[in-house]
């Protein structure tokens, strides 16, 4: 790989950015990709931000090459055995298989800053990402197997929110945090997707997520607290139990804490619990 990245001032108030990567595969060949971004400063707390790039992203290690097998009941009651098998598998091969290729993708982002020092921090984005021959899941046409595929194209957007800041509290410091993000996922070409397949993809994944936490510092102790709301999210599969298909599941908080003591400059003793409420997120996260 060969980066290139620069930053001009322009104005006093204007930065441009541009940079560029080269890329060669062994497997996938080669790729350049580039992004160009700008920032406009009206004043010294308050910024405007937008950037405009593309992306590449080679098949992974386990897209290519992960492989198992297993033993369930099929139609009719009866033990069948069920695979997950690599592209160049001629089991795959026969049913449809083909050798996966790069995703391509551009994205856009605009945005605002504004830094209002130590007390309060804010920035809001608006991001789209369209991907190109997006790497997907896919079952075989004649036999009971899966295996990844170069199938679908998506578009996504977005807004991303994050806010900070920090006051003395006692003989220590009380820092705080907060931040939103929402985004929705659709398939440009549903077609080609299975109703299961395209669930996993637009409707799946929470439809929002919001981060609460506070810190406390005080001599050597540090103490946190942190709340995570995953919201709604639809799962369309064969549960059971009287589910229906597809089944909406609410919005779950979580809830983390810690407690840490340094005792030395490079030893910190620190104890906690993640999720201590015990919440199913495994569905929303």
């Amino acid at each position: 790989a060969v980066p290139v990245r620069t930053e001009l001032p322009v104005t006093d108030a204007f930065t441009l950015g541009v940079a560029a990567r080269y890329e060669d595969y062994d497997d996938f060949g080669d790729s350049v990709n580039g992004k160009v971004s700008g920032r406009y400063a009206f004043t010294e707390q308050f910024a405007i931000r937008a950037a405009f790039g593309t992306s590449f992203r080679g098949p992974s290690l386990a897209q290519t090459g992960f492989q198992f097998s297993t033993q369930n009941f099929g139609a009719g009651g009866m033990l069948e055995t069920f695979g997950h098998l690599p592209v160049d598998d001629p089991l795959a091969i026969a049913n449809g298989a083909v050798p996966l290729k790069e995703e391509e993708s551009d994205n856009i982002s605009v945005g605002f800053v504004y830094n209002g020092g130590e007390l309060f921090q804010l920035t809001v984005d608006y991001f789209k990402v369209d991907i190109d021959d997006r790497i997907t899941l896919v079952s075989g046409s004649t036999d009971n197997v899966t295996f990844f595929t170069n199938l679908v194209d998506t578009e996504t957007d977005g807004v991303d929110v994050s806010a900070r800041g920090g006051l003395p509290a006692g003989n220590g410091t009380l820092s705080w945090m907060a931040a939103y993000n929402t985004f929705d996922t659709e398939v440009q070409n549903p077609s080609v997707l299975g109703e299961q397949e395209l669930n996993i993809l637009e409707t799946a994944p929470p439809e929002d997520k919001i981060i609460l936490q506070g810190a406390w510092d005080i001599d050597n102790w540090g103490f946190l607290l942190r709340a995570t709301r995953f919201g709604e999210t639809v799962r369309d599969f064969d549960f059971g139990g009287g589910f229906p298909d597809p089944h909406t599941f609410d919005a779950t908080w979580s809830i983390d804490i810690e407690a840490a003591y340094r005792v030395t400059d490079r030893w910190l003793v620190a104890i906690g619990g993640d999720n201590v409420t015990d919440e199913n997120t495994n569905l929303s996260s």
